[in-house]
């Protein structure tokens, strides 16, 4: 035991008498610890945390859009406010909206005699 204490003193010796380790490894982390706790921490004393303000664009306007719609309006964490891809455009530019659900409604092929399958907007068919 007395060896390892003798390894344990010497390295502790060499380490504070360098300067400049006694800084990277003692200082500078408790720098950037305290740094970040000030940049991220904290409520502020507020009990409840700040809520994300979303755009919700439905287009689709159907039982199921209405479904996520009322899934995310009953997120405590969310602010969901309903809007119209222009006006979402607007506040996304001015930085007063950070996140935008937008889903435009599907639309079905249909033709007769033909197994049909959902398209998107977009053009690409559904797995079978």
């Amino acid at each position: 035991m007395i060896p390892f204490l003798a390894l344990v003193r010497k390295d502790l010796r060499l380490f504070f008498g360098d300067r400049r380790a006694v800084v990277v490894g003692l200082i500078v982390p408790i720098v950037l610890a305290s740094f970040f706790g000030y940049l991220f921490g904290g409520q502020g004393g507020q009990q409840e945390t700040s809520r994300m303000p979303v755009l919700v664009i439905d287009q689709d306007a159907s039982s199921i859009s209405g479904a996520v719609v009322a899934q995310l309006s009953s997120d405590k964490n969310l602010d969901v406010n309903s809007s119209t891809l222009d006006e979402a455009r607007t506040q996304v530019s001015s930085l007063r909206h950070v996140i935008v659900c937008h889903r435009a409604p599907v639309e079905m092929s249909w033709t007769p005699g033909v197994d049909h399958h959902w398209r998107d907007v977009i053009g690409g068919e559904a797995e079978r």
